[in-house]
């Protein structure tokens, strides 16, 4: 079906899925699996990942205020992919849930797979050691630059660990999946997004 923007598309699936993801009562927000994600919506472009991201956000912040707002994440592609695994991977080490997150296809894939080594999870710690230890020479600001004692503390490289099994878990993501939903479904199904559909659905 097709309808024109401002219609209503999104709000058509967004408010039953927000519904079915909201806990009625104490005992379903306990039994609530806590550390996944919930609910996958992929469309084909950023703008319209921006676009579902808000209309969701902006349902749920209008829910009733006893009960708790759903947690909404978008991935896209055009930005620094780190930021948004930086958010997954929070949210996997604090055991927080993803009620929604909104993606493209290709974005998506490149966060699963970005930390993904067949040869072990060493990689996720190297990777993490690495990004901390370049941003703080960055913030030096020169080719020769150097860290004192002081500086390396600062950057709590004891918490490296942590932050590499959040971010090596990242490949299983989607385990605990309850709902898809393809927004624009007839482009997605297209050529032009089989591989990177396939990876996700795989």
């Amino acid at each position: 079906c097709e309808a024109p923007t401002g219609s209503g598309k999104t709000a058509a699936y967004a408010l039953p899925l927000l519904q079915n993801l909201l806990p009625q009562t104490k005992r379903q927000q306990q039994q609530q699996r806590r550390g996944r994600i919930s609910s996958l919506i992929l469309c084909p472009t950023r703008e319209l990942a921006v676009q579902i991201g808000s209309v969701i956000q902006n349902l749920a912040n209008n829910l009733s205020s006893t009960r708790k707002r759903p947690e909404v994440l978008v991935l896209y592609g055009g930005t620094p992919l780190e930021p948004q695994i930086a958010s997954l991977a929070d949210a996997a080490r604090k055991g927080q849930t993803v009620d929604v997150l909104v993606a493209t296809p290709g974005r998506l894939v490149d966060v699963l797979t970005y930390y993904h080594d067949k040869k072990g999870d060493s990689s996720a710690r190297d990777a993490a050691l690495e990004r901390r230890l370049l941003a703080a020479l960055d913030q030096q600001g020169s080719m020769d630059a150097s860290l004192s004692l002081e500086q390396l503390e600062a950057l709590k490289l004891d918490t490296i660990d942590e932050d590499a099994q959040a971010r090596s878990s990242l490949v299983n993501l989607l385990e605990n999946l309850e709902y898809l939903v393809l927004d624009e479904a007839d482009r997605l199904l297209g050529r032009a997004f089989e591989s990177d559909l396939n990876a996700v659905l795989d």
